[in-house]
């Protein structure tokens, strides 16, 4: 509730965020950033 609550999208928004964010390309990307992070 600090960050403003939540707000409803149409479902085909959501799905359209999801496989965005679930493409290939991005998980890596991510993994790395995190892998960097807590690698020291």
């Amino acid at each position: 509730m600090a960050a403003g609550g939540f707000k409803e999208v149409k479902p085909e928004l959501a799905r359209e965020a999801r496989d965005f964010l679930l493409q290939p390309s991005i998980v890596r990307g991510t993994f790395a950033y995190w892998a960097r992070r807590y690698r020291d």
